[in-house]
Parts: structure tokens; sequence; C-alpha cells
């Protein structure tokens, strides 16, 4: 992440467009540096619970937030939650969902 130039790049994926660096606006360069400088999290967005290591696996605590609140989805549903409402937003720019998405081809994007 290079909060400098507004940029966060995603070096691992399991395709080439996932691999991508996303402009961030001012408002998510804001969020970000004050997560990642927060107490605790050794400049990580999400830390690990040993200290100076990042968060690698979501599992646990994604069942205990299920478990607390009665609720029942899984992570992935946050993406197609943030797909819909983007696509509503800009009244269906696929091309701009389809790059922060990482999809290549357009029909994949239209399933959301």
């Amino acid at each position: 992440m290079n909060l400098a130039h507004f940029e966060w790049e995603f070096a691992d994926g399991k395709s080439r467009a996932a691999r991508r660096v996303l402009d961030l606006t001012p408002e998510a360069r804001g969020i970000l540096e004050r997560r990642c400088m927060a107490a605790g999290t050794d400049g990580f967005l999400f830390a690990g619970r040993k200290r100076g290591t990042p968060l690698s696996d979501v599992e646990n605590g994604h069942e205990r937030v299920l478990d607390e609140s009665g609720l029942a989805f899984v992570l992935y549903d946050f993406r197609h939650t943030f797909a819909t409402r983007f696509a509503e937003a800009t009244s269906g720019d696929v091309g701009a969902l389809a790059a922060i998405l990482g999809h290549a081809n357009l029909r994949t994007v239209m399933r959301y």
C-alpha cells in the first residue's frame, strides 16, 4: 500500500487481473492511514494474533460473529453487495466495476 501516492497494490492474486493497483480516494486513504497506525496493528490493516504478523485466517472470527449475532452469511457476500451497490451508484459502470473486482471479462461482472 502506497498511501503517499493514493495507491493500493495487490501483488498476489489467483489471476493476472487480480494483481493490480487501485487508486484510493482521499477518504479511503484517511481510513487506511488511521487503521494501519492504530495501536496494536503493527502497520497491518488487519493484524494477526501474534505481534508483528498479519491476519491470515478469518474463519474463527467469522464463526464467532455468526454465533453472537445470529446472522448467517459468507464473507464473499460482502463482495457481491459491494458490486451491486457500486453498479447502482454509477448507473451500471461495468468497466469500472470489472477493473475494481479484477475481472478481465465483462460477462463475469454481469453476474453481479
